[in-house]
Order: C-alpha cells, then structure tokens, then sequence
C-alpha cells in the first residue's frame, strides 16, 4: 500500500511538472519537501522487498520503483529530502541485518546518480539550493522564532496550533529574520516537528513525544529480535524495514512541520 501510494504521487508530478513548485517535482502531495520525505520510506521498503522475493517479475519492479523513488527525489530538489535519504541508508547499514549489503550498493548507486544529476543536469537553481544550505527556504528563520518562543514559553508553551499566531510578535525581539515575510506577511508553520511541539506545548508536549517515539522504536527493535530468535526471515525483514523507514521518516520531521 505505501508503494503504490509513493508510486501514484511521484508520478503524478512526473506526468504533469506543471503542477511543481519553481520546477521542483511536487508530485501528488503538491509539496516538494513532503514528497521527499515519503520517497525516503518507500526507497527502502523496496530495497527490503528485494531481500524477500523472489518472483522475477516483482525482482524487476522492485528495482524500477527503487530507481523511480530515487530519480523523483532528487527531481523535488529538496535538502531536507537529500539530508533525509543520508540518514536513511545508513539506518539501512546498521540495522539491515543480511540487508546491508544492499544498502552498500544503493548508497553507491545513489551517490553516482545524485553526483551526476547535480553535476550535470540540473538547474542552476537547484545547485544553488544544494550549495548554499542557508538560503532558500527562510527555515532558519522561522527556527530562531521557535528557538525564542520556547524560552519565554518553556512548560506549557504558547498553544496547539498557535505558532503562526504568536509568531508576529517576534519580528520586533532582537531577532535576525532575514525571510521576515514568512512571519509576518505568510506566517509558516516551525518546519521542525520538534521545535514546533515544543514551541506549542511546552516541554510536557515535548517529552511526550519523545516518549512515543522512542515506545515506537523500541517495539520495533523488540518485534525484529523475536523475529529473528524465531527464523522467521520475512517477518525480521519486515521489521527491520518498518525501523529504517521509521529512522528516516524521524530525520524528514527535523526539517518538516509533521506533527498536524
């Protein structure tokens, strides 16, 4: 379901870039940034689903969707999405288990294509983006507004849902907004799930969610071992699959508002 999910979205911006934002792929989600996130999970599903089968026709299409998800994120431009796949693979190095030799082989592959695409191919604009990682986006900006917020909020903080509304007022702190317009004119969201719980609910919200993903994660870890003790490969697979997935879909959220 997550594949074909990833699948319908990247090809939906690929059939129609006219629907991308400033040339970058948007895809189904119509937010470059949000469709690399989702890319990274899927890229290594498939990886696992090419450890577990064995039917050549699903071998063969496992491969074109691990080569469609990687050429759709770098085609959305994104460095939080490239940042993300980083994480991703070496999740995949550490806790593939008989995985990992796959990993070692995407990690080259997708360097070479990555080096290739930006080398060779793409635009100005986005070799401007990759290059320069403090301009673009105005997402500093909005962090040092969360970074504020929450030391005049720290317990409780300033509300579910109210960042953008209390944002405003930090335009006249001693603070450096350079992208001041995504404050004030079109007020964003944190673009950092964690600051922006934080800067919401304080740090009660915060270590709640601290603590839900670390439940998460140590389920996880817990059902791969049990998995394993009991050779059941696939299931260990998929397991091991669900955490790296998870690992990196963690890593996105540091660059994306996620948590609504």
């Amino acid at each position: 379901g997550y594949l074909g999910g990833a699948t319908a979205a990247a090809l939906v911006g690929l059939v129609q870039p006219g629907d991308s934002e400033s040339g970058r792929l948007a895809g189904g989600l119509g937010d470059p940034n949000f469709l690399a996130a989702m890319l990274v999970p899927a890229l290594v599903f498939s990886i696992f689903g090419l450890a577990w089968t064995t039917q050549p026709t699903l071998r063969w299409l496992l491969a074109a969707l691990a080569l469609l998800f990687t050429v759709a994120l770098f085609l959305t431009h994104s460095r939080g999405g490239l940042a993300t796949l980083g994480v991703a693979l070496l999740a995949g190095l550490l806790f593939g288990g008989s995985v990992r030799r796959q990993f070692a082989v995407v990690i080259v592959g997708v360097t070479v294509i990555g080096g290739l695409y930006y080398g060779a191919f793409a635009p100005a604009d986005a070799q401007y983006r990759l290059t320069s990682p403090g301009g673009g986006s105005g997402r500093t900006d909005l962090w040092s507004v969360a970074t504020e917020m929450i030391g005049d909020h720290p317990v409780l903080g300033v509300g579910g849902g109210n960042f953008t509304l209390v944002a405003p007022r930090y335009v006249t702190e001693d603070v450096n907004l350079p992208s001041v317009h995504l404050v004030v004119d079109t007020p964003q969201e944190a673009h950092n799930t964690y600051l922006g719980v934080f800067a919401e609910l304080g740090v009660v919200g915060f270590l709640a969610l601290v603590g839900f993903v670390l439940v998460s994660l140590a389920l996880v870890r817990r059902s791969t071992k049990v998995f394993s003790e009991a050779s059941e490969q696939e299931l260990e697979l998929v397991s091991r699959a669900v955490l790296v997935g998870l690992v990196g879909m963690l890593a996105a959220f540091f660059f994306l508002s996620g948590e609504n």
